[in-house]
């Protein structure tokens, strides 16, 4: 009977360990790159919307701070996804960081802008906009290689391409 309370709790020990261990390894890991170019230009700066976009309320799965996500008007609205409002021409948001967002299973990484955006009767909302396109590679050892497309917020499109390490 001994025998088998040890064991238990050696097994309980290990089940727990082992789920520890899971829990850090796939967790997403994040990077505050606000002091970073291109980040660092627009960073608390009120921005003024170029092209009409729409606030979105995310799924709660891919949610990383706030519910409601900035999406281009061509983008799909998948199921699950409401839309909150559609965003005019010439509203200012304003971001406040950016972050690189490392996914724990598949190692990619986004690039995430988050910020806020004033809604007629509805008050300040905050959100978050996908921002970056990374390039792939398969070399650990090479630094992240980003590219942006043209943001909602600009009004000529930014063709270098960006190294983080």
């Amino acid at each position: 009977m001994k025998i088998i309370k040890i064991l238990l709790i050696a097994f309980l020990i290990i089940a727990i360990g082992y789920a520890i261990i899971l829990y850090f390894t796939l967790k997403p890991k994040t990077r505050d790159v606000s002091q970073l170019s291109p980040y660092f230009e627009i960073i608390g700066k009120d921005l003024i919307v170029q092209r009409e976009a729409k606030l979105v309320r995310n799924l709660p799965a891919f949610v990383y701070e706030n519910p409601y996500l900035i999406q281009e008007n061509d983008q799909p609205v998948y199921e699950g996804i409401t839309e909150i409002y559609t965003i005019p021409v010439g509203t200012v948001i304003k971001i406040d960081k950016a972050q690189f967002i490392k996914n724990g299973v598949s190692g990619f990484t986004h690039s995430v802008v988050f910020g806020t955006l004033e809604i007629p009767g509805q008050g300040l909302k905050s959100f978050e906009y996908v921002w970056g396109n990374q390039a792939i590679t398969l070399d650990a050892g090479k630094p992240l290689e980003f590219s942006f497309p043209m943001a909602i917020w600009q009004t000529t499109s930014d063709d270098a391409t960006y190294e983080f390490k």
